[in-house]
């Protein structure tokens, strides 16, 4: 099985993880800048299929039913950092080496390939990234 050839552009999302203390102190990571902040009451799917309200934090993409998705994950800081999607599998189709720096369409170095592994989970190796579908 292949990864989708094609992804809608508006069907990609490039987010860069880093690590901030927020005003209480603690350490927490973020993606483009915005903290993770787990869901009061609920789990965000069940307030979903219940039709609620869904929290302004929440970070959500409204997506055309059976196309391809492409998330780009760059990992500027200096250690590894693995990732994962709850309750989903996804095609590793780019990965940079150490060093690589972050994800450029148009450097030669950074390419797509559809001949992809399909996983769970993948480690982002540090100042790199990974695409995946």
């Amino acid at each position: 099985m292949q990864a989708p050839s094609e992804v809608d552009k508006s069907h990609i999302f490039h987010y860069r993880v880093k690590f901030t203390n927020g005003r209480d102190g603690v350490r927490r990571a973020t993606l483009n800048g915005k903290p993770f902040v787990p869901p009061s009451g609920k789990p965000l799917l069940m307030k979903i299929i219940d039709n609620d309200k869904l929290p302004k934090k929440s970070n959500i993409a409204s997506l055309k039913l059976n196309n391809a998705v492409q998330i780009i994950i760059d990992n500027p800081l200096g250690g590894p950092h693995p990732f994962h999607l709850h309750g989903h599998h996804f095609w590793v189709v780019g990965m940079g080496r150490v060093n690589d720096g972050n994800f450029d369409a148009n450097n030669a170095k950074h390419t797509i390939q559809t001949r992809a592994v399909l996983r769970d989970t993948v480690m982002v190796k540090e100042r790199s990234y990974v695409v995946i579908r």
